[in-house]
């Protein structure tokens, strides 16, 4: 996976809230496909268990 811009960054953070905000999921999923296209882990909240996948990692919180 390529390391996103810095420009590409800011839409994605611009994005992040405001799609979550209008409660657009699809919006959201593709918003977080433009700078995390591929397979990854995150660790969030730190301190917990790792999360695996595009799913896991980037989905999965919208429905909280």
């Amino acid at each position: 996976m390529a390391i996103p811009k810095r420009a590409q960054l800011e839409k994605w953070a611009e994005g992040y809230v405001q799609l979550w905000n209008e409660g657009n999921k699809e919006s959201w999923k593709q918003n977080w496909l433009e700078v995390a296209p591929g397979d990854f882990t995150m660790w969030d909240p730190v301190g917990t268990p790792p999360k695996h996948g595009f799913e896991h990692c980037a989905l999965d919180s919208f429905d909280l």
